[in-house]
């Protein structure tokens, strides 16, 4: 009997930290707010010329020019008048980022709920979020591609030697976004890991308990 109860005891009492419910909520929401800053940079050599949040991406708004004179550098070098650089400037929705977002914020609302099965769903929404994430940026490193080989824009048409000077740049806070919903997953996948292995420490002194009791039947 004592055996039955120190293992049940044990069980509960390590690995606490991944018991906490919070956790998962804490980095799905920070894996969220990180889509209000900058996501993505497009560079001239070292210096940013226009750049997008994950909330950018996600809504298709304007991408941000850097500063006044990245802004007359862009429109001189592409031989474009105000409303025709603005509007190479606009893009649509990116249906990875929106697909992203929104398995994090179903992450984020699944963790306030009581349903047994919330920690497998948590798991599957930051794994989905943190792969959408990462699909949004071999997106545009496919794009690029097409752009550096002159497919899309001609070196003519920036005055540029786009192959050596233009890139593309994930920002620190694109990783932070990734890796706060890969956390989230682990976190969530842990939970569940420990969930399980409770039930089954439980069911096994549940058992035991029986045994004992069986001979005074």
């Amino acid at each position: 009997m004592e055996q039955g109860v120190s293992i049940q005891v044990s069980g509960s009492a390590d690995h606490q930290f991944y018991r906490r419910r919070h956790n998962s909520t804490i980095a799905f929401a920070i894996g969220i707010l990180l889509f209000l800053l900058p996501f993505v940079e497009f560079k001239c050599g070292n210096m940013a010329l226009i750049g997008n949040s994950g909330i950018g991406l996600v809504i298709g708004s304007h991408w941000k020019v850097s500063s006044s004179w990245a802004k007359n550098e862009l429109r001189e070098r592409m031989g474009k008048g105000k409303t025709e650089a603005e509007s190479l400037l606009k893009d649509g929705p990116n249906i990875f980022a929106i697909a992203a977002l929104a398995a994090g914020l179903f992450g984020l609302g699944i963790a306030f709920s009581s349903f047994n099965w919330r920690s497998m769903a948590g798991m599957c929404a930051g794994i989905l979020a943190a792969l959408m994430l990462i699909a949004v940026m071999v997106k545009f490193k496919i794009e690029m591609r097409g752009l550096t080989s002159g497919k899309k824009l001609g070196d003519d048409q920036l005055g540029l030697d786009v192959g050596g000077l233009l890139k593309i740049q994930f920002t620190i806070w694109y990783y932070f976004s990734l890796l706060a919903f890969i956390a989230a997953a682990f976190f969530n996948y842990m939970r569940d890991k420990l969930a399980l292995r409770d039930a089954m420490a439980a069911a096994v002194d549940f058992d035991f308990q029986r045994q004992e009791q069986a001979p005074g039947n």
